[in-house]
């Protein structure tokens, strides 16, 4: 009877343990294929209520975003975390962001959220572990039962070969039906020890599972987020943004666009950057600081526009494809010429579908920044990567 009831239990247990596994596994990729659909919902419904209510936003569960901020006028006024951000390439993170206006006030939201929540992750993993860490315990209490059972029957069995032969006292035999209930009577008293024996353990199982679940909490990656700190350093003693033009330092300029990059590429976006060349803009300082005002409203994001050497400004734009970025440049264009006088040059180039440094990326900007004052009609020129030729090399390769 032990041994069959062991191979039942066997089996149960493992059975057990492999739809345990499943359990796990399944819902972690169910969540993971929905993510697309309920981070989009998730965001409509957040941008809705912004609509609605500018002046009383609430965000219901801001750990389903590893960041979000957001800005009115190119003003941050909400940013999770509160500190900047580094954003580095993962399958789980989906970025999405948008733009409108509301009455003068144009706002600019930009989210990156989980595809897999890590309060979901937390959830089935414990519920998995509490699972395992049950059938673990039942083990080990039938374990412990049945040694001390075995231990019990070569007890007995021990003592049935001390008792004395009743044929050589000449003893009747009511005297022996008198001595034999003494050994059932021990069976029973081993059988209650075993009985408390099994309370005493179910007791601990109790307050072990109640101890497991309290040290199984799993911290949020979000609250782990450390962002990327630039170095100030003696070329730079202002901080983040020149004093002379109030946009970022050139020193800045590749480690944000690298980032910027990955970014893009995690979260399949294109990715515009522009060289932007203003004749003798250097010689009036208050005139570069009205282009790098106008400009820091265009673009939105103060912190994605650099100095780039003796006249040049370059700009990143995130989610926007080469025609749309050619349609930009021109109307900026048009804007600084007019305003400043001054004679504009701008280039672009963008990460269409490709894997890109940001060395290479800034190279061809300025490549087709020097043709477009070359050109005498173009002032505007984009260099454009060939898509179908990348897609052939990276198969190939």
């Amino acid at each position: 009877m032990k041994n069959k009831f062991t191979t039942i239990y066997a089996i149960f247990a493992s059975v057990l343990f492999i739809l345990t596994i499943f359990y796990f596994g399944f819902n972690l990729y169910s969540e993971y294929s929905k993510g697309y659909l309920r981070t989009k919902t998730t965001f409509d419904q957040l941008i809705s209520t912004i609509k609605k209510e500018p002046s009383n936003i609430r965000i219901p569960n801001v750990y389903d975003y590893s960041f979000i901020k957001m800005q009115q006028n190119g003003e941050v006024f909400y940013q999770y975390p509160s500190s900047e951000y580094d954003s580095s390439s993962s399958n789980l993170i989906k970025n999405w962001n948008t733009s409108f206006t509301i009455g003068e006030d144009k706002y600019f939201i930009n989210a990156d959220m989980y595809l897999l929540r890590p309060s979901s992750i937390r959830f089935y993993a414990r519920n998995s572990f509490l699972i395992v860490f049950l059938i673990t315990v039942i083990t080990i209490i039938l374990i412990i039962t049945i040694t001390l059972s075995e231990k019990n029957d070569s007890y007995i069995e021990s003592k049935d070969e001390d008792i004395p032969d009743y044929d050589s006292f000449n003893a009747e035999s009511s005297n022996i039906t008198s001595n034999q209930p003494e050994i059932i009577t021990d069976t029973k008293a081993e059988e209650e020890v075993i009985e408390e024996e099994k309370l005493d353990f179910n007791q601990i199982d109790k307050q072990n599972d109640e101890e497991k679940e309290a040290a199984a909490q799993i911290k949020l990656p979000s609250e782990e987020i450390k962002p990327q700190e630039l170095e100030i350093n003696d070329n730079n003693p202002y901080g983040l943004y020149s004093p002379k033009s109030g946009i970022g330092w050139e020193s800045y300029l590749l480690p944000r666009l690298t980032n910027e990059l990955n970014r893009a590429i995690s979260s399949e976006l294109d990715l515009a950057l522009f060289v932007i060349k203003v004749v003798d803009i250097n010689k009036n300082e208050e005139e570069l600081k009205k282009i790098c005002d106008y400009l820091s409203v265009e673009f939105q994001f103060k912190d994605l526009i650099f100095e780039y050497k003796e006249d040049c400004i370059v700009a990143i734009k995130i989610n926007l494809n080469l025609d749309d970025a050619v349609n930009f440049a021109d109307k900026i264009h048009g804007q600084i010429e007019s305003k400043s006088g001054l004679k504009c040059f701008i280039g672009i180039s963008t990460r269409t579908i490709r894997i890109i440094g940001a060395e290479r990326l800034l190279q061809e900007a300025e490549e087709a920044l020097i043709h477009a004052q070359e050109e005498k009609d173009t002032p505007i020129i984009a260099f454009r990567a060939n898509a179908q030729k990348y897609k052939e090399f990276i198969e190939q390769n």
